[in-house]
């Protein structure tokens, strides 16, 4: 898509400003094919995964008040409403328009579901793509959104759980780290030869930027309730009215605040 509409290719450190500059020069139709410029997120209006970029909580674990009702959150829906509002370019599944439709130029995620991009390109069906390292905030240079991560945990009623405890030292081996990080996953143990083999077994990667993957530092999340899934819907449901032209993002964030304190004090998890 850049080459088709001779547009330069991003590169490592650009802000979200920038980057979406470069979206509104290849949102555009060319014949019948409406091409987008960028996605946010997997549907590309999506809440949660672009503000974890600031690490924005929904509610304060002390006083299990909301706290989306901030200029922190106010900012965050302001450059994703930007975003979207580029005509032509909302919404969508990720997967759908980059790795199949190949419409999307662009896509920031925590999960760029490399193995999926290996299937396509076994099959002869591969997208001609490259990476670089995430847009960031200026006020928070090097930082990106939080990773998608995995947890492994013992269970305290466990009766085995020495045994248990072995299988999970196993599970993040340096063996197993190696094999993870050939195929691809990055890894969790601070090991810089690790870096070295990302994504090895994999042909799709052969001669790409994996550098990007390890130029920003993902930010560390705040405390999360057991209320959060809930109160994302709340803040996604407000934002949508907002695309939607039915709000304004004060009232939708203030609205959002409200329907926050109400699941807390309904109890519903």
């Amino acid at each position: 898509i850049f080459d088709k509409f001779g547009v330069a290719y991003p590169k490592d450190g650009l802000t979200w400003d920038q980057t979406i500059e470069l979206a509104r020069k290849l949102t555009r139709v060319d014949g019948e094919v409406q091409y987008k410029g960028l996605s946010a997120s997997w549907t590309g209006q999506g809440v949660r995964d672009f503000a974890s970029g600031f690490a924005l909580p929904y509610i304060d674990p002390k006083t299990m008040k909301a706290t989306v009702n901030t200029d922190g959150w106010k900012k965050a829906l302001t450059i994703l409403k930007e975003i979207n509002d580029i005509p032509g370019n909302l919404g969508g599944d990720v997967r759908q328009l980059f790795h199949k439709d190949k419409i999307l130029a662009m896509m920031v995620s925590a999960n760029p579901r490399i193995g999926e991009l290996e299937e396509l390109f076994k099959k002869g069906e591969g997208v001609n793509y490259d990476f670089a390292a995430p847009p960031y905030f200026p006020e928070l240079p090097g930082k990106t959104q939080e990773t998608d991560t995995r947890f492994i945990a013992v269970s305290g009623t466990s009766k085995n759980r020495d045994l248990a405890f072995q299988v999970v030292q196993e599970i993040v081996s340096d063996a197993n780290a190696v094999e993870f990080t050939r195929r691809a996953f990055p890894p969790v143990l601070k090991n810089a030869d690790l870096k070295k083999q990302f994504g090895a077994e994999l042909e799709t990667l052969k001669g790409k930027h994996i550098e990007a993957f390890f130029k920003s530092t993902p930010i560390v999340s705040p405390i999360r309730t057991i209320y959060v899934n809930n109160a994302d819907r709340a803040v996604q449901t407000e934002f949508t009215k907002v695309l939607k032209g039915e709000e304004d993002i004060n009232t939708a964030l203030r609205n959002a605040d409200e329907a926050i304190n109400k699941i807390v004090e309904a109890g519903e998890k």
